[in-house]
């Protein structure tokens, strides 16, 4: 903003739900849940999610699809 970007939005979200409670966000939001409660800090285990295996998935389907083959090798 100092540097003239227009800022019109932000999006509070993080890979863990961990920011978002303690930050007073009622929904969890991230791939990883995390056992806690913004009263009581509980055990703080982190549990992946079905999100955190879907994002996963995504993401090695477009690393496979941005390889180049090159003289019949696949890089």
């Amino acid at each position: 903003m100092d540097d003239g970007v227009e800022l019109f939005g932000y999006c509070p979200w993080s890979a863990i739900d961990l920011i978002s409670t303690h930050e007073g966000f009622r929904k969890r939001y991230g791939f990883v849940y995390v056992n806690r409660t913004d009263f009581d800090l509980k055990d703080l285990k982190r549990y992946k999610k079905d999100s955190f295996y879907g994002i996963n998935l995504l993401s090695k389907i477009m690393v496979y699809k941005q390889r180049k083959q090159v003289d019949g090798k696949i890089f």
